[in-house]
């Protein structure tokens, strides 16, 4: 069975209409080519029974040709009436969360109505279940006269259940859950989770970031307490207020008592997958644990082994991980790390010096780490070792005479087009000279217009900074850190930029020179808008996405990044059409802090891409989110 990044894969495969790269999934997927490959592997075994070709074709890319919506129909592969059609894995996936959400015993007549095959295909999915329990000491074990049992510990079966959601998808147990037709869930036990989801959100005020692992897991708990008819003593020991709301609205709505154990449970799910922890709610954490998490930061740039240039967003989500290991080890519950092997393995410097760095914490913070501690705190610093190795400090200010709107759609185009620099100031020709401290601290200036007298190197752009504009800011920057070069040289340099784009300022020139330099492009390559239809389809639905992302109406300053939103996709339709994209090395940041935007604008790319039939990658989002936030 395909997990989702597969399932996402498949589907571009299918509905695209130009081939698609290795490389192209791997940006979009934001994993390894080797990962992307793995899963062509697995995608090609998944068809090889259904009626489809895939073409590969060397060097050009891939596509699937299929009879029949393949992506459709694993969109319903999860649904219980297709249990009799489905393959062996997507039966297990659905056997097993049937054990871990249904009360147990399970009677084998009640599973062969559930699941409407005969019982001795029960017998046989039973079998293959317990062979993938096995390695987490749990199994499904029938008695006589009673039914299937799921046995083992608890927290073995939260294992295998994290490792489950993470192989097919938290979304796809979550829509299992909660499909109409299924019998996991009653009717009252959707609104139940519905209403904690609600109150988590609407009366807690915690924005949560994994939504549909939050409530699989937290319903998992639920399930347990709700199944266990033993008397059971009340808990409220998290110092945590908000949680301590949490389980008390469930206990008074719900008659749910939950244990010690599954209220630190619990807490470590909210800690993981919400933002209880973030900048305006630090009144309850040790002060000592920022400064320890400092320290380990710096003693890992001290050792000059790696560069770390996010040491703030670093030591936020170490706050996050760490206040929540702190609070569930307080409460006697330790997570093994099951990538722990992979980490060290993989990684055997970054986990030493990790660990080495522990001691700076404990100095601070007395507190003795465990390597499986160690190896999820070694993969937080391995995102921003991996972010560092793609960021080149080129420290930038932006000169535009145009008004401020043409500044704004200038940087933004600068930050989309080139992620290695650093805008640091905006201003007008008639104010640099006021800004010397800022001119002292920056590598380079790119202006609309041309500079008389300033020390830095520079090029004249136009304020729409166009493709091959971008190319020879590259190119600019480049030569001007290039060892040899003295002041006089560098400002020659920007000179000749500078009088190359003079010459073409006037408008017909200027469409000549873009002619001239297009003329040596594959035509064949490049799928043309052939219809006003389809133009005014983009507008449409680009004004739709408007519409989302203003609510309630324009206003005079939004009206600049509306004017730069619009630009920039009309500017943007060629570039994609080609296969040429935008890398943002801050996509993660912005997805996370934006989702709401975000989706509204990847909706809108969504339908871009089937009108043009090509094939859009996720980080585009970021290049429109821009010129909405600046």
């Amino acid at each position: 069975m395909l997990n989702d990044r597969q399932k996402r894969i498949l589907q571009d495969l299918e509905t695209s209409e130009i081939l698609i790269t290795a490389k192209m999934l791997a940006a979009k997927q934001h994993v390894s080519l080797r990962t992307i490959r793995n899963d062509i592997v697995e995608i090609s075994r998944y068809i090889e029974e259904k009626d489809a070709e895939f073409i590969k074709m060397p060097g050009q890319g891939m596509k699937i040709v299929s009879t029949e919506n393949l992506s459709s129909h694993f969109n319903e592969a999860h649904y219980t009436k297709n249990f009799p059609t489905a393959g062996m894995n997507e039966r297990m996936f659905l056997m097993g969360l049937y054990f871990f959400f249904c009360e147990n015993p399970i009677s084998i007549n009640k599973l062969s109505d559930c699941f409407q095959v005969s019982r001795g295909t029960i017998i046989t999915v039973i079998h293959s279940v317990n062979g993938l329990m096995k390695s987490y000491n749990l199994i499904i074990k029938g008695y006589k006269n009673k039914g299937y049992y799921l046995e083992g510990v608890s927290h073995n079966k939260e294992a295998f259940l994290n490792d489950v959601i993470s192989l097919y998808g938290d979304e796809s147990a979550y829509r299992t859950l909660l499909a109409p037709g299924n019998q996991y869930l009653t009717p009252t036990d959707i609104v139940m989770i519905t209403d904690c989801m609600d109150f988590i959100s609407n009366h807690l005020f915690l924005y949560v970031n994994h939504y549909y692992y939050f409530a699989v897991v937290l319903y998992w708990v639920m399930c347990n307490a709700k199944f266990d008819h033993h008397p059971r003593k009340e808990f409220l020991s998290i110092q945590e207020e908000r949680i301590n709301k949490l389980i008390m609205f469930i206990k008074e709505k719900y008659s749910i008592v939950f244990t010690k154990e599954e209220i630190v449970r619990i807490t470590h799910t909210i800690n993981s997958c919400t933002d209880i922890y973030d900048s305006e709610s630090r009144k309850g954490i040790d002060k000592r644990l920022p400064k320890a998490i400092t320290a380990l930061i710096v003693f890992v740039q001290k050792s000059g082994m790696y560069t770390i240039n996010d040491a703030e967003n670093l030591k936020m989500d170490l706050l996050v991980h760490m206040t929540s290991v702190l609070n569930s080890t307080g409460e006697g519950y330790l997570k093994e790390n099951p990538m722990l092997e992979d980490i060290k393995t993989s990684y055997p410097n970054e986990f030493q010096l990790i660990k080495s760095g522990t001691r700076a914490f404990k100095k601070i913070y007395d507190y003795n780490f465990s390597d499986d501690e160690i190896g999820y705190i070694t993969l937080y610093f391995l995102r921003s070792f991996e972010k560092s190795k793609k960021i080149q400090e080129t420290k930038v200010m932006v000169v535009c005479n145009t008004g401020r709107s043409a500044s704004k759609l200038l940087s933004a185009r600068l930050m989309n087009n080139l992620p290695d620099i650093h805008i640091v100031a905006m201003d007008s020709a008639y104010n640099i000279s006021a800004h010397k401290n800022t001119l002292n601290n920056i590598d380079f200036v790119i202006s609309t217009i041309p500079i008389n007298d300033i020390s830095k190197p520079y090029i004249v752009v136009s304020p729409l900074l166009r493709e091959e504009e971008i190319e020879r800011v590259k190119n600019a920057i480049w030569l001007s850190k290039r060892q040899g070069y003295n002041g006089e040289s560098l400002g020659m340099v920007a000179k000749t930029y500078a009088n190359q784009y003079d010459k073409f300022r006037d408008a017909d020139m200027f469409i000549r020179k873009i002619d001239n330099s297009t003329s040596t492009i594959n035509k064949k390559s490049i799928v043309p808008v052939e219809s006003t239809e389809i133009f005014g389809e983009i507008v449409m639905d680009l004004w739709q996405m408007l519409a989302k992302l203003y609510p309630k109406k324009i206003t005079e300053k939004q009206y600049d990044s509306v004017t730069g939103i619009f630009a920039h996709v009309m500017m943007s339709i060629p570039r994609w059409q080609r296969g040429k994209f935008i890398e943002p090395m801050d996509y993660d940041e912005m997805i996370r802090d934006h989702s709401k935007e975000c989706e509204a604008i990847q909706n809108f790319l969504d339908h871009v891409s089937k009108t043009l039939g090509v094939f859009i990658t996720p980080a585009e989002v970021v290049a429109i989110l821009r010129y909405y936030l600046y």
